[in-house]
């Protein structure tokens, strides 16, 4: 993965894959305080250019920055309602096991 900038220096994804081989949305928390939009800093054909970190994972991933990164309760709350939605569209009528490994 390319260099996160912007006073960011830490990066902690955050996602799940269902015996089913469905993918839950990438939730990434980078450190850093700065406003606006969290960065990679991209090298291609010897230029260096910056783009926005939530434009190099796909549609819905969700980039929260925070100093310091790392869940904390009002993130986890955010990633699990992001990840109860995502859960209930499959197989609405079945119940669903939430296991976490380092968080």
């Amino acid at each position: 993965m390319a260099t996160i900038g912007s006073g960011a220096a830490a990066c902690t994804a955050a996602f799940a894959i269902s015996p089913a081989g469905m993918v839950a949305p990438h939730f990434l928390v980078v450190a850093g305080s700065a406003s606006g939009h969290a960065y990679v800093q991209v090298t291609k054909d010897g230029k260096e250019r910056k783009v926005a970190l939530a434009s190099r994972v796909n549609d819905p991933a969700v980039v929260i920055r925070r100093d310091p990164s790392g869940f904390d309760r009002g993130v986890f709350d955010v990633w699990a309602q992001q990840f109860s939605s995502f859960a209930k569209s499959y197989y609405p009528e079945e119940n669903k096991l939430l296991a976490l490994d380092g968080l």
